[in-house]
């Protein structure tokens, strides 16, 4: 925020935009349809799926943003900022993908690794973006005063009126909503499909992230040409989340695993794990689009929206949240690889022993409830009395 805009024209970032899908979506759909697809008619098997320590991978996070953001500024360093601006869209879910793969001791081979690649890029994501517009169409047509928010969105004289709109509560409900009921039933297509030939829960999971990795790195990219003022501030925001997208994935990779495998109890576990990948993206999503419209509001110079919490701005109470919510799946991906590996630590006793026990579950609820509840409610306690006023 401290230094002027980039002078980038638009006309550049389309173009970044759909060359970088082109390279990403290459990269993984031609080695899995020329190599591993000829291999597979051929019957030759394909080797154990494996990468370097994720420490160096994580490096290079760090490098592409100093890199990047240096070379948005010289009119010379278009190439030298589009391979940054690459890493910086693959290089974050790579990482999660790696600390899961080592964890499980890489349990899949490369051929199917790429095979959950391909269709996350080439399946997935296309019929996220279908299901998305449709389900957005559907809803503006069947319901007229949806249609009269959005029209008046665009005669607000400022941005602030704007987030204190009905209009900004529609957009939360379909980025909380909508993006996440749609996106996490079709990120885990590769693991649903390769479910019968899948030889383990540890292989689904992986094969599962493997689409949310696909899904996230396209979906960075779309982050970064929005956000391309700030583009390393964009970077690192995203690098924050970027467990979710696998995370999520994997998780569904399992569920579905589970019930191709006709596995007692599978359904009921795969309707839990897909409310928990949903409510988990929700407020993902939400966070994000709150966080941004607040950056926003900032850098366009609006008169206000400004929320004090414990005297910290919107913008920081808010990366707070994103930032212990990132930590909490973090946690998970931790908890679930144990599992898969089988330590099964207890997530609830399904009794309680002693004290002890009771009194560590209490502090771990505190730990989380406290925060979040001392973030958020002053938040809410000021935004709905203003929307009610210019309802």
């Amino acid at each position: 925020m401290g230094v002027e805009p980039v002078d980038v024209r638009s006309a550049d970032i389309v173009w970044w935009l759909i060359v970088g899908a082109c390279i990403i979506g290459g990269a993984i759909l031609l080695p899995a349809v020329v190599f591993h697809g000829s291999g597979t008619l051929t019957r030759q098997r394909s080797g154990q799926f494996w990468l370097p320590h994720p420490f160096w991978l994580a490096l290079g996070i760090p490098v592409a943003l100093a890199v990047g953001q240096s070379a948005l500024y010289d009119d010379n360093s278009k190439g030298l900022f589009f391979l940054a601006f690459l890493a910086g869209a693959a290089l974050p879910p790579v990482v999660v993908l790696t600390v899961a793969a080592r964890r499980l001791g890489f349990p899949t081979t490369w051929r199917r690794l790429f095979a959950g690649l391909g269709i996350g890029v080439g399946v997935s994501m296309p019929l996220a973006v279908a299901l998305e517009a449709a389900l957005a169409a559907l809803v503006l047509a069947a319901v007229l005063p949806l249609r009269d928010v959005v029209a008046d969105a665009l005669d607000y004289d400022s941005l602030e009126e704007f987030f204190y709109s009905p209009a900004m509560v529609v957009a939360l409900v379909y980025l909380a909503v909508v993006a996440p009921l749609v996106e996490e039933l079709v990120k885990p297509i590769g693991a649903i499909v390769m479910a019968k030939g899948l030889r383990s829960r540890s292989e689904a999971f992986i094969v599962g992230m493997a689409g949310g990795v696909a899904f996230a790195a396209i979906e960075n990219m779309l982050y970064q040409v929005a956000g391309i003022q700030t583009w390393a501030g964009m970077v690192a925001l995203r690098s924050i989340g970027s467990v979710l997208h696998p995370l999520t994935a994997g998780m569904l990779g399992v569920a579905w695993f589970d019930l191709r495998q006709r596995r007692p109890g599978a359904g009921a576990r795969l309707a839990a794990v897909f409310a928990l990948a949903a409510t988990l993206h929700a407020l993902w999503n939400g966070g994000i689009a709150l966080l941004l419209g607040a950056f926003g509001a900032y850098y366009f110079e609006t008169d206000t929206w400004e929320v004090n919490v414990f005297d910290v701005g919107v913008p920081g109470a808010l990366l707070v949240l994103l930032v212990l919510l990132s930590l909490l799946m973090w946690r998970m991906l931790w908890l679930v690889t144990d599992r898969l590996r089988g330590e099964r630590p207890d997530l609830m006793p399904s009794r309680f022993t002693d004290a002890r026990q009771l009194a560590g579950l209490a502090l771990s609820l505190l730990l989380v409830t406290v925060p979040v509840g001392a973030l958020a409610a002053p938040l809410i306690a000021d935004y709905i009395p203003r929307l009610l006023e210019g309802a």
